[in-house]
């Protein structure tokens, strides 16, 4: 979603008068875009109670993050692959009540009518779409960042 974020939408919130401060780095890895960034705000983020992260797979709430893996994509990818899939850790983030507090306190505030507008509708478009076609998208519109990518061929070849 921040890759995206990136690439589409934040030159249109810059133009509606929305300036970032700072946007995060990404590069090509593993499974496409990846950034150090965005890795390190969830860190922070979950330290100070504004992010919950739990491990799909025990739905057991984690105190800490580790690498995180791509969703269930990987897993039809690799079934039957046990030497080339990841270990299987899902991770689900959530904005906490805290969380959101902040944000409509001190973020949504600021922000026009307009520009609450197009963070909707991109949040919108990117959450109801499903994973593989999301990854299909990345894939095919920003080559340069799928390079280094293992799952780069199983994309590819779902969204035929």
């Amino acid at each position: 979603m921040m890759f995206l974020f990136n690439k589409q939408i934040s030159e249109t919130l810059k133009r509606k008068g929305l300036e970032s401060e700072q946007l995060p780095d990404f590069i090509a890895y593993n499974y496409g875009p990846f950034s150090k960034d965005v890795y390190e705000q969830i860190e922070l983020f979950t330290g100070i109670g504004f992010v919950s992260v739990t491990d799909i797979n025990t739905k057991e709430e984690m105190s800490g993050i580790d690498d995180v893996v791509e969703t269930e994509f990987i897993d039809e990818c690799y079934q039957g692959d046990s030497e080339l899939k990841t270990e299987n850790n899902f991770w689900e983030y959530r904005i906490t009540d805290v969380g959101k507090g902040f944000v409509e306190k001190e973020l949504l505030a600021d922000l026009t009518d307009e520009q609450k507008g197009i963070l909707e509708a991109f949040k919108r478009k990117i959450t109801e779409m499903p994973i593989k076609q999301l990854l299909y998208y990345v894939y095919t519109n920003y080559p340069d960042y799928t390079e280094k990518s293992l799952i780069k061929d199983e994309v590819l070849d779902n969204g035929n």
